[in-house]
């Protein structure tokens, strides 16, 4: 009878309840703790490689991936993550030390200043170095909480305070940093350390200094971009669609392709080539702009009139957009020098007069046309290109002939040329082969023969002087000869060519992996910031900053430790 009632009618059949992710995990006999820990290594490693928030830990999702994987695995909670990445930064600073001390002779620096969106200062190091291979090394030395005032002597001493933890206080020979007073203070009062200005941010100065006459104009472009912004954030008539209105009408590929959506830049004064973008960008947009007054005039309502008004009053004339597409032409070849000499991963600091040059011959103005070089009438200037209007959003009162489109491109062409001389006139030792005076007399001295007394008193000689003969196997003389020594070509990775080279040029080499790795720009450390952004969210604003150095030392150093392996 129990078993018909049971089977039948299910009258006294238990209710299977569903376990809790929690309960799942404790009818597995869990692995013991080393191989516990090993696995949590890996989560550990996991989160900071991605950059995933801690409380990726705490979702169900999570602890059913887990389960379904490996269910005597114990998934960490909150806290143990946290402690488990402080124990791998204490760990990795150790094995950072090591790597330090057996690959490091000479390095050099660069570093920045940040502020994060809690509003916590921050100061960037980042390190750089050859090793005997030519190997080039790139590693964060921290991303650290400063506090005020931010003065040279404090900076500097913060520095050297995070140097001396990697031991490398007596390495760096070297600091790239920016132009700015509190750090050309601090690496000048700093004994033993010789400064680099970043090329990129003195590149900036230059493109700075040949818009400062034009600055109406600039205002106008700025002005434009943020109205379209504020109307395409509050209408949603966005003017941003790229409709495929360039593609060929044969090209029914080009045609059938999704729209585009495009969205204003922003410029950011201390963000290089931030200004170039938002002009392309701007230009990109011109039709949408126009399509979307066009739209906001046939609107009825008087929020959509009055920025139809608004919009109209600020629209660019033919001649604007002309001046505009100049514009971009002319800064092309600066954001082209910012990019290359930005990089991490090849040699840089060799590269940075020659690419000046360039840029100086790209920018030298035309002397058959006129040049407006009174600074002191920029205000009046000013005052003849607006009309004095009650609206808020000015009309401009444009220049209309290409003849002044060129003068105006001129005129900024010679302010930066101008410039290019003023920051580089005379190349520093750091990039000339004079540092060989350093290494050649404990190695290969340069033996110089004086010329017999029949030679010395030929007439010859009482016309360009006593000579002298350089020894063929002087090793300076043989790099400079292009017989012996061909020129590489532009392709050659200069690291591989010490490489196979050192045995002919041994005092050479050791000025080579001295210098060769200095980086032409602070670039490194303007990344870092970028990557520092990205951890600390709006949604992660209650970051430690202890914290954020350690996710980024152990992110950012993958590549030589790994403390979780």
């Amino acid at each position: 009878m129990i078993y018909h009632i049971n089977n039948v009618h299910k009258k006294y059949e238990k209710k299977s309840e569903q376990l809790k992710v929690d309960e799942q995990f404790k009818k597995v006999t869990p692995y013991k703790e080393p191989l516990q820990q090993k696995l949590r290594n890996g989560v550990a490693d996991w989160i900071v490689t991605d950059g995933l928030p801690f409380n990726t830990v705490r979702g169900k999702g999570f602890k059913r991936m887990i389960n379904n994987i490996n269910p005597a695995f114990i998934p960490p909670c909150y806290a143990t993550l946290k402690r488990d990445i402080g124990c791998g930064y204490k760990t990795a600073v150790e094995l950072m030390k090591s790597y330090v001390e057996e690959t490091c002779i000479y390095a050099s620096i660069t570093t920045d200043l940040w502020t994060s969106r809690a509003k916590t200062g921050y100061i960037g190091i980042t390190c750089h170095w050859l090793t005997q291979e030519m190997k080039l090394c790139d590693i964060l030395v921290c991303v650290e909480k400063i506090s005020h005032p931010h003065t040279g002597t404090h900076i500097r001493e913060t520095i050297q305070e995070k140097l001396k933890v990697l031991g490398l206080e007596k390495k760096v020979n070297v600091a790239v940093t920016d132009n700015g007073s509190n750090m050309v203070k601090a690496i000048n009062e700093w004994d033993g350390v010789s400064r680099v200005a970043c090329s990129a941010h003195t590149l900036q100065l230059c493109v700075l200094k040949g818009l400062k006459q034009i600055k109406p104009y600039l205002q106008r472009y700025a002005k434009l971009n943020q109205q379209e912004e504020r109307i395409a954030n509050e209408t949603g008539l966005s003017p941003s669609v790229e409709n495929n209105e360039n593609a060929d009408e044969n090209n029914q590929h080009e045609k059938n392709k999704p729209l585009k959506i495009l969205r204003t830049i922003t410029e950011v004064p201390t963000r290089w080539g931030s200004k170039l973008a938002f002009w392309k960008r701007l230009k990109e947009l011109k039709k949408p702009i126009n399509r979307l007054c066009v739209t906001l005039g046939l609107e009825t309502d008087y929020e959509a009139r009055k920025d139809y008004q608004r919009l109209t009053a600020l629209m660019l004339s033919d001649f604007e957009w002309k001046l505009l597409d100049k514009l971009i032409e002319t800064l092309t070849p600066i954001e082209s020098a910012t990019q290359f000499l930005g990089g991490q991963k090849y040699c840089t600091l060799s590269l940075i007069f020659s690419s000046i040059q360039i840029l100086k011959f790209d920018y030298t103005p035309d002397p058959n046309i006129s040049v407006n070089s009174d600074e002191n009438n920029e205000e009046n200037n000013e005052e003849n290109l607006h009309l004095e209007i009650e609206d808020e959003f000015a009309e401009y009162l444009p220049l209309s002939s290409d003849d002044d489109i060129n003068s105006i491109i001129n005129s900024i062409k010679k302010g930066i040329y101008d410039t290019l001389f003023e920051y580089w006139n005379i190349p520093p030792n750091s990039t000339l082969l004079a540092k060989y005076e350093e290494y050649k007399d404990n190695d290969i001295p340069i033996q110089i023969y004086p010329l017999s007394q029949s030679q010395s008193q030929s007439f010859s000689s009482r016309i360009f002087g006593p000579q002298i003969h350089l020894s063929t196997d002087n090793e300076l003389t043989r790099y400079l000869d292009n017989f012996r020594t061909p020129q590489a070509s532009p392709n050659t990775d200069i690291f591989k060519w010490w490489i196979d080279n050192r045995e002919k040029f041994p005092t050479l080499f050791k000025v080579a992996r001295k210098y060769l790795g200095i980086l032409a720009t602070s670039v490194p450390s303007e990344r870092l910031f970028s990557d520092a952004g990205n951890q600390i969210t709006s949604e992660r604003n209650r970051l430690k900053a202890e914290t954020v150095n350690e996710i980024l030392f152990l992110k950012r150093n993958m590549e030589y430790i790994n403390p979780f392996k």
